[in-house]
């Protein structure tokens, strides 16, 4: 997987504080009843000791889990779970590569009841979960959030810029998250929040289902600059 069509590229991203902002999309339907789908995002972590949630629509307390994808003390976790009402460790897949701090990388989650739940950075597969999910995912209510963990109580929130953050509602192959690494995947999202308007409180969902627009809360920033991955 080559870096050259998307090193230097000019973009415009939302900057979190890691103290109480986040993006919160209301709930909608986007795994739900799903077996296979993806989620991908860019992020740039301003530190890496501890969790730094990126995307979630999961609440323990309301027993409501759908999925989190976030970094753990330098290592990428996707975190499926089917059963909404029930965590089952073995669902996560966690990668290997240590995440630095300050650089930009691409994440991207797969999941299906056929080849179970998968992690890549930088478009290489990274790790792969040691239980595959035993049946399409419940019916969550939680919203999603970027930046933060936690839907009915947002906490855990993320120190660092997100951008490009996008769904499939299938199973994206090895080739094709490569693909979408290097900017090259022809494919439109059925939900993609670029995070590049550049000013205001709405985060427009671009994709091709029905919009499900975010709010951004307590005034993250956008910022500019490239994307430097070194």
């Amino acid at each position: 997987v080559t870096q050259g069509k998307v090193e230097g590229k000019a973009l415009s991203s939302v900057a979190f504080d890691g103290t109480n902002d986040n993006v919160i999309v209301a709930d909608f339907d986007l795994f739900d009843g799903a077996t296979e789908g993806t989620f991908a995002l860019w992020a740039r972590p301003h530190g890496i000791s501890g969790n730094k949630y990126l995307a979630t629509k999961y609440d323990t307390s309301a027993g409501d889990r759908e999925f989190q994808l976030y970094i753990d003390d330098g290592i990428a976790v996707w975190n499926v779970q089917n059963d909404k009402s029930n965590f089952n460790s073995a669902h996560r897949a966690i990668g290997a590569t240590s995440i630095s701090a300050d650089q930009w990388v691409h994440l991207c989650g797969t999941f299906s009841t056929t080849n179970g739940q998968k992690i890549y950075v930088n478009g290489v597969l990274d790790g792969t979960a040691s239980v595959t999910i035993e049946d399409a995912i419940d019916n969550s209510t939680s919203n999603l959030l970027l930046g933060a963990n936690q839907s009915s109580n947002p906490a855990d929130f993320f120190d660092g810029d997100l951008r490009d953050c996008r769904s499939y509602g299938y199973e994206l192959s090895a080739e094709q998250v490569a693909s979408l690494y290097s900017n090259t995947y022809p494919q439109t999202p059925e939900h993609n929040w670029k995070l590049d308007e550049g000013s205001g409180t709405t985060a427009s969902d671009t994709g091709t289902a029905t919009a499900s627009d975010g709010t951004l809360t307590n005034s993250p920033t956008y910022t500019n600059g490239t994307l430097d991955l070194d």
